[in-house]
């Protein structure tokens, strides 16, 4: 393993690559409040398919640099330069992504991005909602909160804060347009991101 560093829209960003020894690699992307040491837990089977793996700190989270969480907008060009940093300096040929929950909004944006290298072979996603304001309401309701009308109060401060418009994120919108093949994983007791919005995606990606 070998702590990495990347700079990118004037932030310092960090994660840990572990160099198995292939020629080809996968960038874990953790989800919403969740630090790269999250994304252990979904490194094994990658090492035993035959992956270096990279997992990173997002913007604003363990060691990288930010102040918010802007849903994916301006992190999923952070993915490009670490996919960038793993083809060029570490002779990687082939890059997947894996996506959990937000994460995986995260990845659509970067590979539906018109300069995303074509290196970038596939993604594997966990928990992708079809929408963070979806995905946002099923937490309130795990809790027993009322979900109007703070859901939409919330969605307002992140557009506030962020200057991220979820509502023109959702990748119920934007899974068509992936060009790579696309697994999609889901816990049947998942109550965030449940598990009939997944096959709401996979049929909308078909």
């Amino acid at each position: 393993m070998k702590d990495v560093h990347i700079e990118n829209d004037g932030l310092n960003l960090y994660g840990q690559y572990f160099d198995f020894g292939y020629h080809r690699a996968v960038i874990i992307i953790p989800g919403r409040c969740e630090s790269l040491m999250y994304s252990y837990f979904f490194s094994e089977p990658f090492e035993k398919a035959g992956f270096n793996v990279l997992v990173i700190d997002i913007r604003a989270h363990g060691m990288s640099d930010g102040k918010y969480d802007h849903v994916g907008v301006g992190e999923h060009r952070d993915v490009i330069k670490w996919g960038e940093l793993l083809h060029d300096s570490f002779e990687n040929e082939e890059l997947w992504i894996m996506g959990i929950c937000m994460g995986a909004n995260t990845a659509i944006l970067s590979l539906i991005e018109p300069d995303c290298p074509d290196y970038f072979k596939a993604l594997v996603s966990e928990g992708m909602y079809i929408s963070f304001k979806e995905n946002f309401k099923q937490h309130m309701n795990y809790d027993h909160h009322p979900t109007f009308p703070i859901v939409n109060m919330v969605m307002a401060l992140v557009k506030k804060h962020t200057g991220t418009d979820v509502d023109t994120i959702c990748p119920i919108d934007r899974i068509d347009r992936v060009q790579v093949p696309v697994l999609f994983i889901a816990g049947k007791n998942d109550f965030y991101s449940k598990a009939e919005c997944t096959k709401m995606l996979l049929e909308t990606e078909k």
